[in-house]
């Protein structure tokens, strides 16, 4: 992802979080899925595009950005 792309996904996120706070989030749940996948391509698209029944066919994207990062990461690594 492209530093406006990620600048837009904050965005969505609102003023209640910081900067860092967002791109660490985020890098945290792609570390996870790329420890599970082990290609961080693969990773980057899951994280983009794949809805999750688990958490009601949201995305990766739409959890971190919804505040949900601890429980995405949590449910990844069992």
């Amino acid at each position: 992802m492209r530093e406006p792309e990620l600048l837009a996904r904050w965005c969505k996120r609102g003023a209640a979080i910081c900067w860092r706070q967002f791109t660490d989030e985020l890098l945290s749940v792609l570390d996870a899925k790329q420890e599970e996948t082990g290609d961080l391509k693969v990773a980057i698209a899951w994280y983009r595009a794949t809805p999750l029944a688990e958490f009601q066919m949201a995305t990766p994207d739409d959890l971190v950005n919804a505040g949900a990062t601890a429980a995405l990461v949590k449910a990844i690594r069992r």
